[in-house]
C-alpha cells in the first residue's frame, strides 16, 4: 500500500512538530507543514499531497477561505480535508463541516484517532461527511465540541458577572467572544487591531472601533464597582490595584489563559 502524503496546517510549531512525530508511520507520512493558509497553498504548487490536516483559525488566510481556495482550485486530485481546533463556537464546527471537510478533530489532538480516523475515510469507497452521515464515534466528537462550548460560555459569564461586568451591556457579548476566540486561536492576542476586533464586529455586525470602546467600557464598569479584591483572588495572585486597570488584550489574554489552563488540567 502506497503511504498517504499529508500536509499540517497550524500556526503552531510544536503541533506540527508532534503530528510529524507520530503521523510518520508505515502507512502514511507527513510530507509538509504550513503555518497559515498562503503558505499551504504556495506548497500546493509544488508538493501532491494526499490529505490536509489544518487548524481552523491561522493568521493571513483563515482556515475557512483556505477549504474554499483548494475546493475551487484547478488541482488534478484535491487533497481531502480534515480540520481541528480547540474550542470554538458550534457556528465555526458547522461552517467548516459545510464545505466539504471529512472530519473534525478536537484538540488536544489524540494522534492515535487522528491516524485511524484519515486511514478509514480516505479509503472509504463513499464520500463521507459528518452532516450528513455521521457514526457513533462522531456523534460523541460533536457532542464534546458542543458540551465544552457551552461549559466555556458558563464559565466566562460566571467570571463576568463576579467582578462586575453586567450581562445587559455590548462589551459583555463582546469580550466573551473575543476571549474564546483567544482561546480557539492565542495568536489573536498578538493581532487584536486588524483580527481579534474585526472578527467580534463581523460577527456583531459591527465596527471594530466600536468593539473596542465596548470592551473598554465593560472593563471600566467592573473596575469601578471596586471588586479588585474579588478579581485578584479569581486569578490565584495579586494582578492589579484599583487605580490599576489592565487594557483590553491584558484583561482578554488574562481571562483566555486562565481558562485554557483549567481546561488543560480537567482533561488530564
Amino acid at each position: 500500500m502506497q503511504k498517504l502524503r499529508l500536509m499540517v496546517v497550524d500556526c503552531d510549531n510544536d503541533n506540527c512538530e508532534k503530528a510529524k512525530m507520530f503521523l510518520n508511520q508505515e502507512d502514511m507520512e507527513v510530507v509538509a507543514t504550513a503555518n497559515n493558509g498562503v503558505e499551504c497553498l504556495e506548497l500546493l504548487e509544488k508538493v501532491q499531497v494526499d490529505v490536509i490536516l489544518t487548524e481552523l483559525m491561522l493568521p493571513a488566510m483563515d482556515g475557512y477561505l483556505l477549504i474554499d481556495s483548494i475546493n475551487n482550485s484547478k488541482l488534478a486530485v484535491k487533497p481531502k480535508i480534515f480540520v481541528m481546533s480547540h474550542i470554538l463556537p458550534e457556528a465555526y464546527l458547522t461552517a467548516a463541516l459545510e464545505k466539504n471537510v471529512i472530519y473534525y478533530f478536537f484538540k488536544p489532538l489524540d494522534y492515535a484517532v487522528i491516524k485511524r480516523v484519515i486511514l478509514e475515510k480516505y479509503n472509504s469507497k463513499s464520500i463521507w461527511n459528518i452532516m450528513t452521515k455521521p457514526d457513533k464515534h462522531t456523534i460523541k466528537e460533536t457532542e464534546k465540541v458542543k458540551d465544552s462550548s457551552q461549559v466555556v460560555d458558563e464559565k466566562i459569564s460566571k467570571i463576568f458577572l463576579s467582578i462586575g461586568i453586567p450581562a445587559h451591556i455590548k462589551g459583555y457579548q463582546y469580550l466573551r467572544y473575543a476571549i474564546k476566540d483567544v482561546m480557539s486561536n492565542p495568536i489573536l492576542i498578538n493581532n487584536i487591531t486588524k483580527q481579534l476586533y474585526p472578527n467580534v464586529a463581523q460577527e456583531y455586525n459591527s465596527s471594530p472601533s466600536k468593539v473596542e470602546r465596548a470592551i473598554r467600557h465593560a472593563i471600566d464598569v467592573a473596575w469601578s464597582r471596586g471588586k479588585i479584591d474579588y478579581i485578584n483572588k479569581l486569578f490565584g495572585f495579586k494582578v492589579y490595584s484599583s487605580s490599576d486597570k489592565p487594557t483590553n488584550g491584558e484583561f482578554i489574554a488574562l481571562v483566555a489563559d486562565k481558562l485554557m489552563c483549567e481546561f488543560s488540567e480537567e482533561r488530564y
